[in-house]
């Protein structure tokens, strides 16, 4: 499955990437923003009409409240890991609602996920995670001249920005200049292949990559490892190894897969 965000590129696009995904036997989902409010429709357009009505094969939804919005629709739905499924109960009230696929929380740990998930739920395996999702975007507030009104002088920037804490630690800003919001990512990424001959012994069957703020060059990279490695858990290839050491001389995290919440 390829999950593809909504913006002003998916619409330029989406017919093409829905011809190039069936053809190849991959399932294609729109996603909808994290933040999805009635002036939305305004600016990304309306999804029912424009996406639903093509064939793509299914929603990726963030809420309850997506979820609803969706659900009268012909179009599988996914539900994503913001929706903090935790438990059996909750894996249980998403598929009697009609749920095809779930992804559970980052904040399992293995055993956790051991005792409930099954092979219609999804976990994280690579990514930068966002963090905060505000429409107070630093950028703007701090160099964009941003006011009480939408949008600032750096909207639509292709500079990249970032916080730093106290210790040093780096958190890239991620915005959405369409709507005026913004993402706080985690600076090291979620990185499993080192760890993958657990992972992959997990109940769930999918394992999902997010890419945020990579180029062209690291999706591919990222991509080709973990493909090698599903294909052939028991050996390392030369860019799965190539990978790992980069990660390792970067900075990556292995999240709450192996700890659980503190």
């Amino acid at each position: 499955i390829i999950y593809i965000d909504i913006n002003k590129s998916f619409y330029d696009n989406i017919d093409y990437c829905i011809k190039k995904c069936h053809e190849n036997g991959i399932k294609i989902y729109a996603v909808i923003p994290r933040i999805y409010r009635e002036y939305s429709k305004k600016i990304l357009g309306n999804i029912t009409e424009s996406i639903l009505n093509t064939d793509i094969d299914g929603i990726l939804v963030r809420s309850y409240g997506q979820f609803m919005s969706f659900k009268k629709y012909n179009k599988e739905i996914a539900v994503d890991y913001s929706a903090n499924v935790f438990n059996k109960a909750a894996i249980g009230f998403w598929r009697e609602e009609g749920a095809n696929n779930i992804c559970l929380s980052p904040e399992l740990n293995i055993k956790e996920i051991n005792s409930f998930a099954d092979k219609n739920t999804e976990i994280l395996g690579y990514g930068h995670m966002p963090l905060m999702t505000t429409h107070q975007c630093p950028i703007g507030t701090c160099d964009g001249n941003k006011e009480k009104d939408l949008f600032c002088s750096k909207r639509n920037n292709s500079g990249q920005y970032y916080l730093k804490d106290r210790k040093g630690e780096i958190f890239y800003i991620m915005p959405d200049c369409s709507q005026c919001v913004c993402y706080i990512l985690n600076g090291k990424p979620l990185f499993l292949l080192k760890f993958f001959d657990e992972i992959i012994n997990t109940a769930p069957k999918y394992i999902r990559l997010l890419f945020t703020n990579e180029s062209a060059v690291s999706v591919n990279k990222v991509l080709g490892a973990y493909m090698d490695t599903i294909k052939n858990p028991n050996l390392q290839s030369a860019r799965v190894k190539a990978l790992i050491s980069e990660m390792s001389a970067k900075g990556s995290t292995k999240g709450h897969y192996f700890r659980g919440i503190e």
